[in-house]
Formats: C-alpha cells, sequence, structure tokens
C-alpha cells in the first residue's frame, strides 16, 4: 500500500491519501485545506478517490472536503458524533472559517466498521476525547490516529467538545492493542505504536 502525506493549512495539518499499488481507487483522510494540492497529488499517481475518511470534524481537518467531494463524486465518512461540525460553522471550531462548511456527510459511522476499497480493509476504531466523534482508521499494520495520538503527546481535551475521561478511556484501548502499528497522526512527524508506549508520557 502506497501512503502520500500533505501537510495542509495554518495548522500544519496532515492530509493522506492512501491506495494499493498497481489500483486507482483511493482513500483520503483528513483533506483539511488546501484542495487543489491534494487534487494535484491525487492526479499525479493517477487515483480517484472513493471515500473522504475524516477522523473527526475540527475545521482544519475537513476544510477541503467539499471542493474534493464535488470533483470526484466520493462518499464522505464521519462518526456520527462529530457529523454537525460539517454543516454548522457554529461549532468544530469553525468560528474562523465558517466559509469552510460543508453539506452533510454521507457515511455516519459508529466504530467498528469495515470500509473496503478493492484489497483495502479499512476498520474504523472510535476513540472519543479531542472531541466525541474521533476515530482511528487501521489499514493492515497502518494507523490513521487523527488527533488522538501524536508523537510523543495526544490531541487537547479542553474544548467544549471534548472529554478528558473519554480519551483515557481511549488511550488505554490503544495501550493494549497487541499489533505494533505505524501511525500517522492530524499533525506532526509519523511514528509506531510500539514506540508511543515506550516513551508517550501518556501512554506509558
Amino acid at each position: 500500500m502506497k501512503i502520500i502525506p500533505i501537510v495542509t493549512g495554518a495548522i500544519a495539518e496532515n492530509t493522506y491519501i492512501a491506495f494499493e499499488n498497481g489500483t486507482d481507487a483511493a482513500v483520503v483522510i483528513d483533506p483539511g485545506d488546501e484542495a487543489q494540492s491534494i487534487i494535484d497529488v491525487l492526479e499525479e499517481n493517477a487515483v480517484r478517490p472513493v471515500y473522504i475518511l475524516l477522523t473527526h470534524g475540527h475545521f482544519d481537518h475537513v476544510g477541503a472536503v467539499e471542493e474534493i467531494r464535488n470533483k470526484y463524486g466520493c462518499k464522505v465518512a464521519i462518526h456520527k458524533t462529530d457529523a454537525e461540525m460539517l454543516t454548522q460553522p457554529a461549532t468544530g471550531l469553525f468560528q474562523a472559517v465558517a466559509s469552510n462548511a460543508a453539506s452533510p456527510a454521507d457515511i455516519l459511522l459508529e466504530g467498528d466498521e469495515v470500509i473496503r476499497v478493492g484489497d483495502m480493509e479499512i476498520c474504523v476504531m472510535h476513540t472519543p476525547g479531542h472531541t466525541g466523534g474521533c476515530v482511528c482508521y487501521i489499514i493492515g499494520n497502518n494507523m490513521f490516529s487523527g488527533d488522538t495520538l501524536f508523537m510523543q503527546s495526544i490531541g487537547r481535551t479542553d474544548f467544549s467538545e471534548s472529554d478528558p475521561v473519554a480519551m483515557r478511556d481511549s488511550l488505554d484501548r490503544l495501550n493494549n492493542l497487541d499489533m505494533d502499528y505505524k501511525v500517522f497522526p492530524g499533525h506532526g512527524a509519523s511514528t509506531t505504536l510500539a514506540e508511543e508506549k515506550k516513551y508517550n508520557p501518556y501512554l506509558s
């Protein structure tokens, strides 16, 4: 599988394009901003997104959703708890960028779904805390952790939609996973779950 990271927007959010080599079906995870840059990478690799997968609804992760969906006709998936963040400028930190509000999601997730794109199986893990609808997407030995888990840090839990107790429970779930994963977070450098269990003060 090929994973292409693209850093977008003023908050340096990580957008990811993932697809199996030799196919033209891709997913875009958290298209936060700069839609044309994301489209350029899709075109350079001759792939088209089947799904836009959102780890949560904050503005820096969804700002390019509408332009990419309109161009490719792909379906947008978000956890049901964060669904209104796409459409209501007063939520999801949208106050500063209300123009980025999008149409409703096509798929409302609950957690534990498996989304299939060609040979890719994408497992949805509900990890509330940063927001009530945070999820991680697991594809093989790769985890796209959004703002749940960063290299040696975690997402903030001081927003109105955050829950520190839920975050603790979500981190415990990650800590109890037996498999090591390459972790692709919503901000910052990639890491591995084994490294985070060893060095991340919120997991160790």
